[in-house]
């Protein structure tokens, strides 16, 4: 919708109609407001439809919550004074852009603004008094928090691992929950999938369905014609000198073989394809150069028609899951990884029927021209001789059923 009416804009604006820049930026907010309210009914009711049929009657995070409360594992609340005081450093702190909490303080008022501070004194007074090292797991991902390169997440503040061990003379280490669980994970031997993994691995059967209708193929292709070298066995290939060799632009034959959801982490979804495919490419061979020219002399081409199966990786960016909607198809890096394709026949021009220069002749004419079985029928162009099997122009055919050639050499 925006790529059409930008197209009848850029008419209007080229007859110079006059206010033509609030129009479209009226229309513009409106387009908006559709693609928000089609985002959010989607999300709605795809992704949390499927969520809340799996764990709407088994709350988890309600029973993780009683559990900290039944076991007395939360933390002395501050008084009210204590939190009065903590607001006023906290305003010192925040204008000197000390960690953390400062971002909050351009977007909340009061006590409000001050939230994540009193969450990190808070720690910080319990690892004292305990003697405890912390791990600290917010996912909280702004500047504020943690150090950022480039809106890249390398590590936690130096100054709040700094203010802690002075605090506490202890040791700190700031995680976010996808790097505590990954971690715990992995010390048990455990595949824990997140919430956004178990959605995208439930969902996978739709969405390479989808991929794969809405021509993911051609990426493939592309990707395949980038890295020739790789993934086809040259070794195989009729009349090749190691010359000019060209896949061509279109699949002849596609077959999805299997699939599988390989994982979600940090903003990426990662799916493995195994396809089988067929293509056809084109090689000439180096004759040499021209005396007087120089110019570069090629064979007549000679066409290779390859098939073998690929690896090939799906790279799917999801910045927001909650944003998306499963019904999505989108995708970004397509990478093949693995396989090799391999010549299972080759023809050259010459041996393309010369009637409809598609298919190799298996079968000759009168002049020896070859001749697809396709082809090999009567037709405006003639009718096959019983005799020598040669397909022969009216014109050429005796009165007896063969051709004249025929009826004089055996007297027929």
């Amino acid at each position: 919708m925006k790529d059409k009416i930008s197209k009848q804009f850029d008419i209007l604006k080229g007859f110079k109609f006059p206010n033509i820049e609030k129009l479209e930026g009226e229309i513009e907010e409106h387009i908006t407001e559709v693609e928000n309210a089609f985002k959010d009914y989607a999300s709605e009711l795809d992704t949390l439809k499927e969520l809340n049929n799996r764990f709407l009657d088994n709350d988890k995070i309600k029973r993780l919550i009683d559990s900290l409360v039944n076991k007395n594992n939360l933390l002395q609340a501050f008084s009210l004074d204590e939190i009065y005081l903590l607001c006023a450093e906290g305003e010192k702190r925040y204008k000197k852009n000390t960690p953390p909490g400062y971002k909050d303080g351009k977007d909340k008022s009061g006590i409000q603004a001050y939230g994540d501070l009193l969450i990190w004194r808070e720690a910080m007074n319990y690892c004292r008094d305990k003697k405890l090292n912390l791990i600290f797991v917010t996912d909280d991902v702004k500047e504020d928090w943690y150090e950022l390169n480039n809106s890249e997440r390398v590590g936690f503040r130096q100054e709040l691992i700094n203010e802690f061990k002075m605090q506490t003379s202890k040791d700190l280490l700031g995680v976010t929950s996808n790097e505590l669980f990954a971690a715990l994970a992995d010390i048990n031997n455990m595949e824990i999938p997140t919430t956004v993994e178990w959605v995208l691995g439930y969902d996978v059967d739709n969405y390479i369905e989808n991929i794969m209708g809405w021509g993911i193929t051609g990426d493939i292709i592309g990707a395949l014609i980038n890295s020739t070298d790789r993934f086809v066995d040259t070794s195989t290939l009729t009349n090749y000198d190691g010359s000019e060799f060209e896949i061509q632009d279109e699949l002849l034959n596609s077959e999805l073989i299997s699939y599988e959801f390989e994982g979600y982490y940090d903003g990426v979804a990662e799916y493995n394809l195994k396809l089988k495919i067929k293509v056809q490419a084109i090689s000439q061979q180096y004759w040499g150069r021209d005396h007087d020219t120089k110019d570069i002399i090629l064979s007549d081409s000679t066409t290779h028609i390859l098939e073998g199966e690929l690896g090939v990786k799906v790279t799917r960016r999801i910045e927001s899951y909650l944003e998306e909607f499963i019904n999505d198809h989108s995708y970004g890096i397509v990478e093949i990884i693995s396989g090799q394709l391999v010549e299972v026949y080759s023809y050259t021009e010459d041996e393309l029927c010369i009637e409809c220069g598609n298919e190799i002749g298996k079968y000759f004419d009168m002049n020896d021209h070859p001749i697809c079985e396709g082809c090999m029928v009567t037709n405006s162009k003639g009718e096959i001789c019983p005799n020598c099997g040669k397909k022969v122009a009216f014109e050429f055919m005796g009165g007896q059923g063969f051709c004249k050639n025929c009826e004089d050499q055996y007297d027929l």
